[in-house]
């Protein structure tokens, strides 16, 4: 039996990658346009075409969750992260990064 991709899964990798390729991105993510792959990327360009502000609904909170297991990380001792398919923060090689404003 193959396994086949989650297409939802490769969509919002997708969207993660065009927000860490862009000029000022939200979130980072260095192994999203690998997981994306053309099965994420084509539907993503098509979507952002028509609406250019759809992958804010996905860098945002990945940035969001970025920073908070960033933070949680530096007094833990273990965080266990459950997550959809090709999620990286779960790879132990995984740094994260996040470019959220910080207010004071």
């Amino acid at each position: 039996m193959t396994q086949r991709r989650s297409r939802t899964a490769a969509l919002v990798a997708a969207f993660r990658a065009q927000s860490t390729d862009s000029e000022q991105p939200i979130c980072l993510d260095d192994w999203a346009e690998e997981l994306a792959g053309d099965e994420g990327q084509e539907p993503a360009t098509q979507m952002l075409a028509i609406n250019p502000h759809l992958g804010l609904c996905v860098a945002c909170p990945a940035a969001y969750i970025h920073a908070a297991v960033d933070r949680l990380s530096h007094n833990a001792t273990q965080i266990v992260i459950l997550s959809a398919r090709y999620d990286p923060r779960a790879l132990p090689s995984y740094t994260a990064r996040a470019t959220l404003p910080t207010t004071h």
